[in-house]
């Protein structure tokens, strides 16, 4: 839902808080004519109007398109995101909040792409009896399989674990990701004309840092999840394959 580009534009409250902000950058660059007029009389070269004029100028103009420009940023780095997700080929997503609010083809489901990759119940279709010793094993005792099976269901549940905690996270760093980038929507203004003066540049450059971190936040994201996604299919414990391979693996050498 949140690398939905729908969720970014035409939105009320976003677009009444930035023509308000824009408003009030407009009322600022009055004092900016007016400090920069007193400068010049006062001889203060870095405030002059040779220095800072032309890019108040500049910055005026920008400041009326800033929301369409923090918008192309937030649009190009969700599109990017929407082209990792796609990659997920397996599907059945079928909550009722995404079919509302999602784009098309939006049923990718990552968890089952990953848990298909894997494939851990592959490890139970082993059957112990015909675990036969090899040449050089010793044979299968029941307490062996047993310790065999523990160690796979602690692997598993630890992995399982580690993968929920994953995606809880980064549910809740998306969901502040959305609501960061539209307060960065509404302050748009601002982080253009404070690129005029040297006092307040720092601030600019702080809101233009944020932007860039939040906006590319959801396409790294994916990207390091379809490395797993990609991994887990390509048998990454092939271990798996292994013991269905080799009947005359032992429980010793599952462990």
């Amino acid at each position: 839902m949140t690398i939905n580009n729908q969720l970014y534009q035409n939105i009320a409250p976003v677009a009444t808080g930035w023509a308000f902000t824009r408003d009030v950058v407009n009322i600022f660059f009055i004092f900016a004519l007016l400090f920069i007029a007193i400068a010049t009389i006062l001889g203060v070269e870095s405030y002059g109007a040779k220095a800072l004029l032309p890019r108040l100028i500049i910055i005026a103009l920008l400041v009326n398109f800033s929301l369409l420009a923090t918008q192309a940023i937030i649009f190009v780095t969700n599109a990017l995101a929407y082209e990792l997700y796609s990659v997920v080929t397996v599907t059945g997503v079928s909550s009722t909040i995404l079919s509302s609010y999602a784009q098309p083809n939006f049923n990718r489901d990552i968890a089952g792409a990953i848990m298909q990759g894997i494939q851990q119940q592959r490890l139970f279709k082993v059957n112990p009896s015909t675990l036969q010793p090899g040449p050089t094993r010793t044979p299968t005792s029941a307490s062996q399989v047993n310790i065999a099976v523990i160690v796979t269901l602690g692997a598993s549940i630890f992995i399982m674990a580690f993968a929920g905690f994953i995606f809880l996270a980064g549910s809740f760093f998306f969901i502040v990701r959305m609501a960061t980038l539209w307060i960065l929507m509404v302050l748009a203004p601002f982080g253009f004309v404070f690129l005029i003066l040297p006092a307040t540049r720092s601030y600019a450059q702080k809101w233009w840092t944020t932007l860039q971190s939040q906006a590319l936040f959801a396409p790294a994201f994916m990207f390091f999840i379809i490395i797993t996604v990609k991994m887990s299919n390509a048998d990454l414990f092939g271990i798996v394959g292994r013991i269905n391979s080799n009947p005359n693996m032992g429980a010793t050498d599952l462990i």
